[in-house]
């Protein structure tokens, strides 16, 4: 999520960290939403997974490793589910590292460096000597990150950019996927095509096949307000417009035709998941609070349900089959779902 000090007018964008479209198209690693232990909402008390963090900036989950990044340190760190107390440091010395996801084995993240030049760079989950690997040096303003098994994925949003690259690097060529977009921010991917959002006050959902336009690329939904956090359950596409609050979703295959608001009144949401039952995002008010909401994956009558609130700079969201994740200015918590 890019801080309200960097870009004033895109305060509080980010993004999700679960979605089966991200997971090398695997459609079986979909998070079954059945929770254990699950009480009435409102009734869980938010849990400090890890304490003593700065700043977080986004959390991401595969199978039972859990990774973040704190904004301030400039640190990326991963750890192992449920109890997280073997946490490692995989990177300091970072530039703002602003989005995260992983993989089976690694851990790949964009440092924006206040929109300047920076790099997309990644590190085995066991560690890499705090040395990273530069997938990408001199990229415009990275933002959203995705991979699938062979390329990562990623907007350069101060480019107008959208870029590909194997997961071993390709210096400062990377490949261009578009270079039509306008202010591209979060980003998901399928075994064919690549969807982002761009993130401006005429914004929109757009695709391009995942080896590049032939041409201009397509745009699913129009008219959406500062659009920022995308997330994908493989059926349907979810997002937050953080400028009027709304949360929309719409089905792959028919995104041009058809969406279902889920909420019409929320207060700057930004990150969104899903999981088979659900969509989770976060609010802010003016102060930095933060809030968790849900809704069912096939709307709940524009009356999203209160998950927890007081949740200071809270940013970044990932959720397994029993818990919920996010980050706030001091940690890392959980809730029961």
């Amino acid at each position: 999520m890019l801080r309200a000090f960097f870009v004033v007018s895109l305060a509080g964008c980010g993004r999700a960290n679960f979605d089966a479209i991200t997971r090398d198209g695997d459609p079986d690693a979909l998070i079954d939403a059945t929770p254990v232990d699950a009480c009435p909402v409102g009734a869980c008390p938010a849990i400090t997974l890890v304490p003593g963090q700065d700043l977080v900036n986004d959390v991401t989950i595969r199978g039972n490793r859990f990774a973040w990044v704190n904004f301030i340190e400039g640190t990326v760190h991963v750890c192992t589910l449920p109890a997280c107390t073997d946490a490692i440091t995989l990177a300091t010395g970072q530039n703002i590292p602003n989005e995260l996801v992983i993989d089976a084995t690694t851990a790949y993240w964009t440092n924006y460096n206040g929109g300047a030049l920076s790099t997309v760079s990644s590190c085995a989950l066991t560690g890499c000597a705090n040395t990273p690997t530069i997938i990408a040096s001199e990229q415009l303003g990275p933002y959203g990150i995705t991979v699938d098994a062979t390329h990562v994925y990623w907007t350069n949003y101060n480019s107008n950019t959208v870029h590909r690259c194997v997961h071993a690097g390709c210096g400062t060529t990377p490949e261009t996927i578009t270079a039509l977009a306008t202010g591209p921010w979060d980003i998901v991917v399928d075994a064919t095509d690549v969807y982002w959002t761009n993130n401006t006050g005429t914004g929109s959902i757009m695709r391009c096949a995942k080896t590049g336009c032939t041409g201009a690329p397509t745009k699913l939904v129009s008219d959406q307000v500062n659009p920022c956090g995308l997330t994908s359950d493989g059926v349907s596409l979810f997002w937050v417009n953080v400028a009027n609050g709304f949360v929309q979703a719409c089905a792959l295959g028919d995104c041009g035709t058809a969406s279902t608001m889920l909420s019409s009144h929320g207060v700057s949401p930004t990150n969104i998941v899903t999981d088979d039952r659900n969509a989770y995002w976060i609010e802010h008010d003016g102060a930095s609070t933060g809030a968790l909401y849900r809704c069912s994956i096939t709307g709940c009558g524009d009356a999203p349900e209160l998950i927890v609130h007081g949740q200071d700079s809270a940013s970044g969201i990932a959720v397994d089959a029993d818990f919920i994740y996010w980050g706030t200015k001091t940690a890392v918590m959980k809730i029961s779902k």
